[in-house]
């Protein structure tokens, strides 16, 4: 079924097989580990403790859509957080959303289904709060919608 949900479950997957290999610091103090980016949908998960980072991530969001009769336009905003104690990590979080950007585009179309609609806007806020480094990449995917009467 083509849904919104499946739009961001599919784009889950997607982007997690483009960053899966990529290995950034996480956020644990002492600790110098990496791993590669968690890749959410919607919000990140409430902290149960302070053992488990949160950074690196990749969030996605359904932020907005229209709908005539022959298609739907859904607008997903991508959020890419980065730590490192340097400014390494603003290169990190542009490193990550040019790796989705370009594979996406690459793709054009996701499952047969959702079809990139270009352009794609990007955002690198200028005030990034220390050691934590923020982009966003926001995407517009259009996907078929039935006829009012195909409904009944």
């Amino acid at each position: 079924m083509i849904t919104i949900v499946d739009l961001v479950d599919t784009l889950a997957n997607f982007i997690n097989n483009v960053v899966k290999d990529y290995r950034l610091p996480v956020s644990s103090i002492g600790i110098q580990k990496t791993k590669a980016p968690q890749v959410v949908k919607y919000f990140l998960p409430a902290k149960r403790s302070n053992d488990t980072p949160d950074f690196p991530f990749v969030i996605i969001r359904p932020i907005n859509g229209i709908d005539d009769l022959n298609e739907s336009t859904l607008k997903i905003r991508i959020i890419i957080g980065a730590y490192a104690e340097d400014a390494q990590g603003i290169i990190n979080a542009i490193n990550i959303m040019e790796r989705i950007r370009l594979k996406l585009y690459e793709c054009g179309v996701l499952d047969n289904r959702y079809r990139l609609e270009k352009p794609c806007h990007y955002d690198i806020p200028e005030e990034q709060p220390h050691p934590e480094y923020f982009t966003s990449l926001e995407v517009k995917f259009n996907m078929y919608t039935p006829y009012e009467e195909n409904l009944k």
